[in-house]
């Protein structure tokens, strides 16, 4: 059985980001499209279901 990384703590990934900006003097400024994406992905499993259904409805 693997062993998965889980974010113990709600926006933990988001900080690991941000520190990794901070430390690499790299800005980021949000768009209307990342404002999009947020949202969009809020629903994160039901996003991946509609994914893979598109991805197999897709193929010839």
């Amino acid at each position: 059985m693997s062993t998965r990384r889980t974010a113990t703590k709600p926006h933990y990934t988001a900080e690991v980001i941000r520190r990794l900006a901070t430390a690499n003097n790299v800005t980021v400024v949000m768009t209307a499209n990342d404002v999009f994406a947020q949202h969009v992905t809020r629903h994160r499993v039901q996003a991946v279901r509609l994914q893979a259904r598109y991805l197999r409805e897709s193929r010839p």
